[in-house]
């Protein structure tokens, strides 16, 4: 391939990763919500995932409506070369289409198996998702990025579930409220920016923490 043709793949694909990134403009990655990802104003720009990977499907392999900027989480260390149309055994499967015109509302519940936070590990959390109507593209999509235990890890790490705990008990005790009216407050306000710092696992977690009773009212943290 001559410099000049080179050139011009790479201005057309940088174009393109542009006009994705604008319209996709929340900053995080499109397939897990949790990782940033660059865009028109970063002087980088994150990896194109082939959706449909090229040693499966090589006729895709510069197919623009297969190319989608991904956090490198979710293209190099998670989903790789997995097929989205075929599962391990070679069964036909549904998945989700990046470039759809239906926007698909994810609905994530999150259980509390302890009814203390200190020490919380992923096995003492349960994740769900919906709607029903949804469960075989979502069991694709869970199984492509590792949903499940990424989401679980966040709900347990110093930088996720417990960090959105001690905001809460912290800042009942700034406002002067109960930890379950600083609660609610917390859920009401991150439930108008969902992809903001992982708000929407955020208020998911909170929820499934006020259900486990993790924010009664003699709440110790021993």
């Amino acid at each position: 391939m001559g410099l000049e043709k080179i050139k011009r793949e790479i201005e057309t694909l940088g174009h393109y990763y542009d006009c994705f990134t604008n319209e996709n403009n929340e900053g995080v990655c499109p397939f897990c919500g949790l990782m940033p990802i660059d865009g028109e104003f970063d002087p980088t720009r994150d990896a194109f995932d082939h959706y449909l990977p090229k040693s499966k499907y090589p006729f895709n392999s510069v197919n623009l409506k297969n190319l989608v900027p991904s956090c490198h989480k979710c293209n190099s260390d998670n989903k790789k070369d997995k097929d989205p149309l075929h599962n391990r055994n070679g069964d036909r499967r549904k998945a989700f289409f990046p470039f759809s015109d239906k926007h698909a509302d994810i609905e994530v519940y999150v259980s509390i198996l302890k009814k203390k936070w200190i020490d919380l590990k992923p096995e003492e959390i349960n994740i769900k998702f919906g709607p029903t109507e949804l469960i075989e593209e979502l069991d694709t999509w869970k199984a492509l990025y590792r949903i499940d235990q990424r989401y679980s890890t966040k709900c347990c790490s110093k930088n996720g579930g417990i960090h959105w705990i001690n905001r809460v008990l912290n800042e009942c005790q700034n406002y002067n409220l109960t930890p379950n009216e600083m609660l609610t407050a917390e859920i009401q306000s991150v439930s108008s920016n969902p992809w903001c710092e992982s708000n929407f696992l955020k208020k998911a977690f909170l929820e499934g923490c006020e259900r486990a009773g993790l924010f009664s009212a003699d709440l110790e943290e021993d």
